[in-house]
């Protein structure tokens, strides 16, 4: 129902999951790696892509389309594809965000709150898949709606969930598929508290996780 510039930022290579344009979806596999011919004139910018990357990186932000908390690249799809293969976790790029219509939809009503959340955290890493969360989240926070939060509060909010979901990701194995990172986060927060969850070592995170 309407679009929204959000800006230039890194986005989760894991929240990437399609093309903006159907004529692309021939050239890259679902988790974006090349599929075209090693001859063709794709394989060889891909390969001189790939070899511009090791030696002074990718700097060109990419473009992407996010709907419903993914995101469809419109320009850049080789370097996503690079990055993906270099199994790198985020790619800065410019984001426009597609606003579906308000409905009574589970996941519809998720989404407007992942906005919410959004507006106060800028961070896109956390997924949750059950309603309520996110505002519980902001509640561990110390925030109300669409309460702006400090770059302080953002950082230790990032800090806490990277440290979280890289433990946790490690030890959840096919749970990981049934519980997201981000539902596992608030039912830690629902006993361990926020603000001593921040200055933890990552030794303490862990044994409290495998609790």
């Amino acid at each position: 129902v309407a679009e929204q510039d959000i800006g230039l930022l890194y986005i989760p290579i894991d929240l990437i999951i399609g093309t903006k344009t159907k004529g692309r979806t021939n050239a890259f596999s679902r988790n974006f790696y090349p599929l075209l011919d090693e001859k063709s004139e794709f394989a060889i910018k891909w390969e001189a892509l790939y070899q511009s990357h090791l030696q002074e990186g990718i700097r060109e932000p990419v473009i992407a389309y996010e709907f419903m908390h993914q995101f469809y690249v419109q320009e850049g799809n080789k370097r996503v594809s690079v990055m993906k293969y270099l199994d790198a976790s985020h790619i800065m790029a410019k984001v426009i965000r597609i606003f579906p219509e308000k409905t009574d939809e589970p996941s519809v009503k998720l989404y407007y709150e992942f906005i919410e959340f959004y507006r106060s955290t800028k961070f896109y890493d956390i997924v949750c898949k059950q309603v309520g969360n996110y505002a519980k989240l902001l509640k561990f926070m110390g925030k109300e709606r669409n309460e702006a939060c400090s770059d302080e509060e953002r950082k230790k909010l990032q800090s806490l969930f990277y440290h979280f979901s890289s433990i946790y990701n490690a030890v959840a194995g096919n749970e990981e598929a049934v519980l997201t990172a981000g539902d596992a986060f608030l039912i830690y927060l629902n006993i361990f508290s926020y603000e001593e969850a921040a200055s933890k070592p990552a030794s303490k995170l862990r044994e409290e996780i495998l609790k």
